[in-house]
């Protein structure tokens, strides 16, 4: 039977504006007879309230996943990407090898379960350059550290030539010295000392449900980006960054906490990260509140005069 790999849309526009431009996240490979079937597996539902435990499905991340949806990109196995859009799919480029997959490590087992991820030192490894811009033409390498099944510990890391810098690392739940350890060796492999050192000191966890929020309890925790999280309580939300985002954020842009509401505090983020770059109508939006609410960030992008 045909498989898919399955990636989600990161920018959260792209699920109202679905576009090629990315970023994209691995999510599972998919056992399904077409397109619409994979789509329609991947979905939460009274029969499957966390689809990826369905069989015919592989995860390849170690978060809870949203449903697929518009603005999602399927991938078949000759490589042929498929954009979901309202009314079904649009053929959008090819990518080959189609089946690239994140390292993951088990601190239950000691062993690395997955390494297939585009390196120097694997260049036939695939990348979605053939659907991406040039600019976010990047090799993405994910660490996950499992306990017992279950994540734990995660890092992103970002490599354009010779650079290679670390987009967001965190913990998803309570960890031991030995969990830490066994995430410095597998990152130790990766960054030099002094970058190691720094990731480590700045390790923050991400809230999962039912975790406190400035909102109350998260009912929802769903990470739409690398280090961001988007949350949801009973009343209101926002977006959780882990340290690392924080780190490279302007001054101005960095709140007390870690926490952005997302009526007014989120169009920081959307403005620093270039959330709505490509729709003229949402960065109108987000310079509007940005100018109104943040004058010391409007100064710092150039966007006040």
């Amino acid at each position: 039977m045909p498989q898919f790999r399955l990636l989600h849309a990161s920018d959260p526009l792209a699920l109202v504006f679905p576009s090629t431009q990315g970023p994209f996240q691995d999510i599972a490979v998919v056992t399904a007879p077409s397109l619409e079937a994979a789509f329609a597996l991947t979905q939460h539902s009274e029969v499957a309230a966390e689809w990826w435990t369905q069989a015919g499905v592989r995860r390849t991340t170690h978060l809870d996943a949203r449903s697929t949806s518009v603005g999602d990109l399927l991938v078949d196995e000759a490589g042929q990407v498929h954009l979901v859009e309202p009314l079904g799919f649009r053929r959008v480029g090819i990518i080959t090898p189609w089946d690239s997959g994140d390292v993951l490590f088990d601190a239950g087992e000691k062993k690395a379960l997955i390494a297939a991820m585009p390196s120097a030192a694997n260049p036939r490894a695939g990348t979605l350059s053939a659907v991406t811009a040039a600019h976010r033409r990047a090799v993405r390498q994910t660490i996950t550290i499992l306990k017992h099944g279950r994540p734990l510990l995660y890092a992103c890391l970002f490599q354009r030539g010779e650079i290679l810098t670390v987009q967001a690392a965190h913990a998803t739940g309570p960890v031991t010295p030995e969990d830490v350890a066994q995430f410095k060796t597998a990152l130790g492999q990766l960054l030099p000392g002094s970058v190691l050192e720094s990731v480590l000191t700045r390790l923050s966890t991400a809230p999962g449900v039912g975790a406190p929020t400035p909102w109350g309890p998260a009912e929802t925790s769903e990470m739409v980006e690398p280090g961001i999280y988007r949350v949801t309580a009973q009343n209101h939300g926002g977006y959780w960054i882990d340290a690392e985002v924080r780190a490279v954020l302007p001054s101005p842009a960095q709140l007390d906490d870690l926490w952005y509401e997302e009526d007014i505090q989120a169009a920081i983020l959307a403005a620093c990260l270039g959330w709505a770059e490509d729709q003229p109508e949402a960065a109108a939006g987000v310079d509007a509140i940005v100018r109104q609410h943040f004058p010391a960030l409007a100064n710092y992008l150039g966007g006040t005069g």
